[in-house]
């Protein structure tokens, strides 16, 4: 059965994650349907791609990217981190991930993952600010089919779909034990993202008839994919995706 490739975070096998290095590997590679990223909002209101939102100072102290500039982000960061093996340069901006797809004339698929906090009042834009200036991107890139906004937090997936029908968006559930049908309840989703490990056959069969994809992450071992292609899922996000490839299309002949 087919099912969708993402690249978790880029391609995490050969560059750093969260890098525009990584996600034009995943542009360029065939077979591979695309990559998920994550967004967070620096002090400064930029929008950049990082997962963590806290980084350690030079002196090992924790801060919150949403405290510091875009600048004193990246300065902090040549001093903090060294490159090692892996190639990539940390924190590009959204719109840098957006120019690079638009330069590489691609029609891969990208997952947009907004991380979010508790409360807003902390946070330099507010939730609906947030999602006005990502569909004020996508639109100027012309990128509203390509994209999907996913996030644990409900309040992105609501405020997405009442500014913008048209764009995709997606909730992320790591170990759930509720019904899906009451979390899928008016929220208006194309996909859910679930931990590989909690889906189940009847999970996927039952957002099928809603017309919601399952997408697992992050499954990186042979024996999982095995499994969950048994169970008809849809999509699977992994750190591998070269190498799922590869088992796809030998598991296909």
């Amino acid at each position: 059965m087919a099912y969708k490739i993402i690249g978790h975070r880029g391609n995490k096998t050969d560059y750093l994650e969260n890098t525009l290095e990584g996600f034009d590997s995943i542009l360029n590679m065939d077979g591979v349907d695309g990559f998920e990223l994550d967004i967070v909002v620096s002090k400064d209101k930029q929008l950049l791609i990082s997962h963590d939102m806290v980084i350690k100072s030079p002196f090992n102290n924790k801060l919150f990217i949403h405290d510091l500039t875009y600048n004193e982000l990246l300065t902090l960061n040549k001093v903090s981190y060294k490159q090692r093996d892996k190639k990539g340069e940390r924190y590009p901006l959204l719109e840098d991930v957006f120019k690079l797809y638009a330069n590489v004339h691609s029609n891969k698929n990208i997952l947009l993952e907004i991380k979010s906090l508790p409360s807003e009042s902390v946070y330099p834009l507010s939730i609906p600010q947030l999602i006005k200036n990502i569909h004020l991107l996508l639109a100027k890139y012309n990128l509203m089919t390509q994209c999907t906004i996913i996030s644990f937090d409900y309040r992105i997936i609501s405020e997405s779909y009442k500014q913008n029908k048209k764009v995709k968006v997606g909730l992320i559930l790591h170990n759930n034990l509720l019904p899906l049908k009451y979390i899928v309840e008016n929220l208006h989703l194309t996909l859910l993202v679930m931990s590989s490990m909690w889906i189940t056959q009847e999970q996927v069969l039952e957002m099928s008839q809603r017309n919601i994809a399952i997408y697992a992450w992050t499954p990186n071992e042979e024996k999982e994919w095995i499994r969950l292609n048994q169970l008809g899922i849809q999509g699977m996000i992994t750190d591998k995706p070269e190498e799922l490839n590869l088992f796809h299309k030998k598991a296909n002949k």
